[in-house]
Parts: structure tokens; sequence; C-alpha cells
């Protein structure tokens, strides 16, 4: 593997762009390239602050004195054997295609999902970091009638989360059916849900010290947890009580 490296320098953000750039080429390590990037911004930077012109070429690396020094010189453009291409024609992409319509089809990306359902689905960025991760397209779509539907969102996220239905096999409308069906047996409470609690806390060493340290998220995890032993039919209002509780005397 080689790598090569351009660098240019402009003297402040409000100046226009440089009319040089320096290759330092055939560097054989990640290592050289950071070392060697690190050298030439110092140099150049040197060059700059004296107000000396910088030469365009190509420089190599020397590992043994960390320093680039000079190859050859590349003063002008026609150097570098820049010429058209005679047999491709100019393309004009907006004629060709309706790219507006193409990037609507283009499914949105994770980290956007990610944002979405924080912002406008209210649920925790542990809950929507998951989903966003692993069902982000399905997730959301489950989440949407979830708000129109009047279900509570936590729950249904946490639902996603343990895969409490095969959501790959539902369509969001059957997945929040089968959840709103579900939700009319009687949930996982009392004695039985603090049972759980204390199984959960005494299984997640690492999330209770972290939730100790300040870290909200951590408490979504815990309860994440007891859902999953419940196969998300805790009363989450019951077991965040009891997780707090049962955190502040830890």
């Amino acid at each position: 593997m080689r790598l090569e490296a351009n660098i240019s320098l402009k003297k402040s953000s409000q100046s226009p762009l440089p009319n040089y750039k320096v290759e330092i080429k055939n560097i054989n390590s990640f290592r050289y390239l950071h070392d060697a990037i690190v050298f030439e911004i110092n140099r150049q930077t040197k060059l700059l602050s004296a107000n000396k012109k910088i030469v365009q070429e190509t420089r190599r690396y020397n590992a043994a004195k960390k320093a680039t020094f000079s190859q050859r010189s590349k003063e002008e453009a026609y150097e570098y054997r820049y010429f058209p291409e005679p047999d491709i024609p100019p393309l004009n992409l907006e004629k060709l295609f309706n790219l507006k319509k193409l990037a609507k089809a283009f499914p949105r990306l994770p980290e956007e999902i990610k944002i979405s359902l924080q912002d406008k689905i209210k649920i925790t960025e542990y809950q929507s970091s998951i989903i966003s991760r692993k069902q982000p397209q399905k997730g959301e779509a489950v989440l949407k009638i979830a708000v129109r539907e009047n279900v509570n969102v936590n729950d249904v996220a946490n639902a996603i989360i343990n895969r409490t239905y095969p959501l790959e096999d539902l369509t969001p409308q059957e997945f929040i059916d089968r959840f709103k069906k579900d939700k009319q047996i009687n949930l996982v409470s009392g004695k039985k849900l603090t049972e759980i609690v204390q199984k959960v806390i005494k299984k997640q060493p690492k999330a209770v010290a972290d939730y100790k340290t300040g870290k909200k998220a951590a408490l979504d995890f815990l309860i994440g947890k007891v859902q999953q032993e419940t196969r998300g039919k805790a009363d989450v209002n019951q077991a965040k009580k009891l997780l707090a509780e049962s955190l502040k005397n830890k």
C-alpha cells in the first residue's frame, strides 16, 4: 500500500484558495502519513509567515528525520499531464436524470432517522440509537403509527429493541396491533416485577455504575433489560420507580 497527501495552506480563513499544491508521495504507513502532514503544515506555515512563495512540487518523506524533502518541482498544470478525454463528451446530469426525484427515492440515513426519533417521536437517545442502527426505516414507521394511535412510544420502542414481536415478519400496523392487543393483558407488576428488577440490577453492574456517575441513558438501558426479561409486559412506570429506588440505595 502506498499513500499520498496533497497539502496547501491559506494565510487565513478569508484568503482565497492557494494556487499551488505540494504532493508527498509513496508513504507506506498511516503513522508516517500523519507525521509527514504535520511536518509539511509546519514547514508551509513558516514560509507563509515569512511572506515567502511556496513552490509547487513533489516531495518525499524521510521517516528517520521525520521530515519531507524536495523530489521535483511541478510549476505548471501540464506537468501533471492533465488533458481532455476525447472519447467522453460533456455530460449534463440534470438533463439526463431528475436529480430531485432520485434524491427523494433514496432511504433516509440512520443518523437522520435517529435525530428525528428523538426530536419528533420523543423517545430516548439510547432507544433511538439502537432502532436507527438495527431497524431504521421500519422502526420509524411503527413509532409514527404509535404516535397517531396514541400508544406509549417508549413502550413501543422497547418492544422493537427487545424484539418482542418479529418486526421483519410484520407490517408496521400489524406490529402496533399486536402490541395493543397484548397490552390488554395484565402487566407484570408488584412482587414479580420487584424480583425481576433486582435480577437485572445484579446482572448489569456496569449500567448501575454508569447511572451512579450521572449517565441518564443507563436507566433507559436497565428498563430495556427489565422489558426483555418480561417480554415487553413490564409496567414501565413501576419498573422505572423500582429501579430508581433500588439504585438510590446501592
